[in-house]
């Protein structure tokens, strides 16, 4: 996505993570921004109307502040991930990139030494979609969805610190499965550097974003993480894990019990804040259906 929204004038989204905006002094960023729009200004007719945008997958934890308050009319697009494809694809990131992490099992709750970011606790969508403060969350329902039994002052934590104040900031939720398009280009045939996004998942994207034109529904694939020499790759890729053997079913059911809870939330609750668009059609709740599922189980899956 991150590519893929990079179609300037349109749009700039700066390549890489920019996650400044969840420091105390995120002055670096304002003034790239700030460059960058006055890149794409014209003297003649004024200041540039090209959106500018940033990934930060750390953003909703962490600088949400800041957004309320330096960009109170941020527009956010969240991409989702079943649980345990997400687990798996970001162990083995983690793996390739920096090395041996923890084995697997000692993920199943929070933060560990060494974990590098990669625990089970990370796929609590819902208490991190929760900060955007687009729910009531005063239900003595939701709150039990949201918060975590086993941890006693997150609740007091989450409202003393977390809960940012709704200012109407939009939000357009997607599953990352929603990007691919198995239409052909109109050759006939694919390039494994560039894919087709759904024609209507560019519309929705366009509409969102308030854009004067569609965006152009080609993306680069962009396939993230390091690469190695020949022998030390073979070293990282015999690290990887597949999630799918059975060792791992334990971990499996946690992370699929996150990803029943977080469906429940974010059907009931957060989807029905006028401020949360998804993509139109049936695709979406379909894959929030198999949030419920364990994916090894189901025959031909893929992960």
């Amino acid at each position: 996505m991150m590519g893929y929204l990079n179609q300037p004038p349109l749009s700039y989204v700066f390549q890489g993570e920019r996650c400044a905006m969840g420091n105390r002094r995120p002055e670096n960023l304002i003034q790239a921004l700030h460059r960058v729009a006055m890149e794409y200004s014209n003297k003649e007719v004024g200041p540039s109307s090209t959106l500018l945008g940033i990934k930060c997958p750390s953003a909703i934890g962490e600088a949400m502040d800041n957004f309320s308050i330096l960009f109170p009319r941020t527009k956010f697009i969240v991409g989702l991930r079943h649980p345990v494809h997400w687990f798996q694809s970001f162990y083995n990131y983690r793996t390739n990139n920096e090395g041996a992490l923890p084995h697997p099992l000692s993920l199943t709750d929070g933060y560990i030494n060494g974990s590098k970011g990669v625990f089970a606790n990370r796929v609590r969508y819902h208490f991190l979609l929760a900060r955007l403060g687009k729910t009531p969350l005063t239900e003595e329902k939701e709150l039990s969805l949201v918060f975590n039994s086993s941890i006693p002052l997150e609740r007091q934590l989450f409202f003393q610190n977390d809960l940012i104040e709704n200012k109407g900031q939009k939000v357009f939720l997607y599953h990352v499965e929603q990007l691919s398009d198995d239409s052909k280009t109109k050759d006939g045939k694919k390039t494994p550097s560039h894919s087709n996004l759904p024609i209507s998942l560019v519309q929705d994207l366009s509409n969102f974003l308030g854009l004067d034109e569609t965006l152009h529904p080609v993306a680069e694939n962009i396939i993230p993480g390091k690469v190695w020499s020949t022998d030390t790759q073979a070293f990282r890729d015999s690290l990887k894990i597949n999630i799918c053997d059975a060792i791992y079913k334990p971990l499996r059911k946690v992370l699929v019990d996150h990803g029943r809870t977080s469906a429940q939330w974010i059907r009931e609750y957060f989807l029905q804040s006028p401020d949360v668009f998804v993509p139109s059609g049936k695709m979406f709740d379909i894959l929030m259906d198999q949030w419920t599922q364990d994916p090894c189980d189901m025959k031909e899956t893929t992960i």
